[in-house]
């Protein structure tokens, strides 16, 4: 299982975690990826851990790579609860309704989903859903999005 990798900041950065995607079934050029086709429904399920050293979330995001231009229709849900606390695992959970983000071809997109993490903590475990809502007229891109992971950069 693939783990995430912190990444230490350089003097006056904020540090960061990546956590990749958890199953690949393709890849963009040599980055594995899982991937969301054109004209489905496609949902991404994604777990992964806050790290202890996490004080205030400064930005989540989903990084994709889009094989065409346009408008990728989706949605977040997440759950989560504090690891080996008795807390449930979706003790809080959020979201972030169905709504377009425009992407462009062969760019690394990162996709703000910081709203759908509200009042995660330090040693949290959160499940995430990521949907591609690709039968929708909304959904313009035309072709595969490449899903790559998460990344959460913080203040400690």
């Amino acid at each position: 299982m693939p783990i995430g990798r912190i990444i230490i900041p350089s003097e006056g950065s904020p540090p960061g975690v990546f956590y990749p995607a958890p199953n690949p079934n393709g890849s963009i050029g040599d980055v594995p990826s899982m991937v969301l086709p054109d004209d489905l429904d496609t949902e991404i399920r994604q777990v992964f851990y806050v790290p202890l050293a996490y004080r205030r979330l400064l930005t989540a995001q989903i990084i994709l790579v889009s094989a065409a231009t346009g408008n990728l229709y989706r949605s977040v849900t997440t759950d989560f609860g504090k690891l080996c606390s008795d807390e449930a695992y979706n003790t809080h959970s959020d979201s972030i309704t169905a709504d377009i983000v425009a992407v462009t071809a062969d760019e690394l997109e990162c996709l703000d989903v910081s709203d759908a993490l509200t009042g995660i903590a330090a040693g949290d475990l959160i499940g995430v859903t990521f949907t591609r809502e690709g039968t929708d007229v909304l959904d313009t891109v035309g072709a595969n999005v490449h899903y790559l992971g998460i990344r959460l950069r913080y203040r400690w």
